[in-house]
This record gives structure tokens, C-alpha cells and sequence, in this order.
């Protein structure tokens, strides 16, 4: 929200291949870094960068999938699929904004 893209760039880089082979982390939380990470590359990385920022999304798009399926099955987690389908239906329209003509 503060548009300091760089900074978020600079942090989430160097542990992009982490977020997306751990299995310690949840897909709901990989997700939402690896959606911050394409926002950050769209907007600081140039046009270079953009087809990987929607490679990213997608990706962050599969982990909200995954974590509906989760949030449905954990009695703990029942306000989880809520969530996760609203940040689902969020990054699908960042993409479809930024798609090709």
C-alpha cells in the first residue's frame, strides 16, 4: 500500500525460490508473498520482469486454490476459504488488468 516496491522487491527476492519449494509454509501466507512479489516486480521491474510477475500471480493464484481446499477441511481454519477466495478473486483481476491485448 505505501508503493515502496523496491524495498519489497529487495526483500522478497531472495527468497522467492524458498516460497515457492517449502512445505513449511501454508498456502494461504505463500500466496499473499508471492502475489506482494509480483506487484513489487510489475511496478519497480520493467517490462522485463512482467511476464515472471504474472507467472507469480498464477502461482499465488494455485496456493489461494489450495487453500480453500485446506481452510475447508481444518475445523480451525473455517473463515480461511472466505478469505483466501476474496484474494483469489483479487489477484485474478490485478492479472486480467494487466494481460496482453
Amino acid at each position: 500500500g505505501a508503493k515502496r516496491y523496491r524495498e519489497a522487491r529487495d526483500l522478497l527476492e531472495p527468497i522467492a525460490d524458498h516460497l515457492t519449494t517449502s512445505t513449511n509454509l501454508k498456502p494461504f501466507p505463500r500466496a499473499a508473498a508471492l502475489f506482494a512479489l509480483a506487484q513489487a516486480l510489475w511496478a519497480d521491474g520493467g517490462v522485463r520482469d512482467r511476464p515472471r510477475a504474472l507467472a507469480l500471480a498464477g502461482d499465488a493464484e494455485r496456493h489461494l486454490a489450495a487453500a480453500i481446499v485446506y481452510g475447508e477441511t481444518e475445523i480451525s481454519m473455517r473463515k480461511l476459504p472466505a478469505q483466501a477466495r476474496a484474494e483469489l478473486a483479487a489477484i485474478a483481476a490485478w492479472r486480467a488488468s494487466r494481460a496482453a491485448p
